[in-house]
């Protein structure tokens, strides 16, 4: 089911128990989610992520979206104690270890991401967003032979074989040409899938951002901005787009998606 179709289904059922009991803190916990991801309503996402919170400090899924949720609002300083915590209530669950992993990398403590991620992998090798993770730190290490063999690995445990098929893509033409090459033919190979209808414009420009070429990488943003493609949440942190950062219209296109102007 896509976001699309998920989200108000998702929002329907947690505002209507929200209205039955405003202290269910699962609920709330919920309508966060789908205000912060769905909505782009960040100031209002995370507020009522800290409520949630407020309501059972025991609960490790609230923690971890609330980190998770204030990484992707450029506040990883914030976002790591209460990754710590999460952890701390649930201390094997991988996809809490995973947003700790993401929140000492975004602190700067990328070696104790790194060896978290190792952990991880070794006691749970099937947990397909311990390799997304590695996929980001290996990128803003531009270290690129560890970021395709990585991006192809998630796309064959979470299914999405286009992923694969962009990863070799991108390491023939590293080889041959180097980054810009690979960005490229990574865009291109997603490119005849978006065309099918079966990729966000999301997935081309993150291949295109690389290239630092930010006029068409913001063209391609605002495609995805137009169609309320939900993962463009994630821009602030995706070192996919580092290269764009300072380039003319990007900052306008954050305040567009609802990020604060200051944060």
């Amino acid at each position: 089911m896509s976001g699309w179709e998920a989200y108000p289904k998702a929002e329907t059922a947690a505002r209507r128990a929200v209205e039955l009991d405003p202290t269910l803190d699962l609920a709330q916990g919920a309508l966060a989610f789908v205000e912060f991801h769905w909505h782009w309503r960040v100031d209002a996402g995370l507020a009522r992520f800290a409520e949630a919170i407020r309501l059972n400090p025991n609960s490790a899924n609230n923690h971890m979206w609330y980190a998770s949720a204030l990484l992707l609002a450029g506040r990883p300083q914030e976002a790591l104690p209460i990754a710590n915590r999460a952890q701390q209530l649930d201390p094997h669950n991988s996809a809490v270890l995973n947003i700790r992993a993401q929140a000492l990398f975004y602190s700067g403590d990328t070696e104790p991401a790194w060896d978290l991620l190792a952990d991880m992998i070794a006691q749970d090798p099937g947990f397909a967003w311990a390799y997304y993770t590695r996929s980001l730190i290996y990128l803003s290490q531009d270290d690129y032979e560890g970021y395709l063999t990585d991006y192809g690995r998630l796309g064959d445990l979470i299914a999405v074989p286009r992923y694969r098929a962009a990863a070799e893509a991108g390491v023939r033409a590293l080889t041959e040409a180097g980054p810009e090459a690979m960005a490229m033919a990574m865009f291109s190979v997603e490119q005849e899938y978006y065309e099918r209808g079966e990729a966000l414009a999301w997935d081309l420009v993150r291949h295109y951002a690389l290239t630092g070429d930010g006029d068409e990488a913001l063209r391609w943003l605002r495609i995805s901005l137009n169609r309320r493609e939900e993962r463009l949440i994630g821009i602030k942190v995706d070192p996919a787009f580092w290269p764009i950062r300072n380039k003319p219209g990007y900052t306008e296109l954050l305040a567009e998606i609802g990020f604060p102007a200051s944060g």
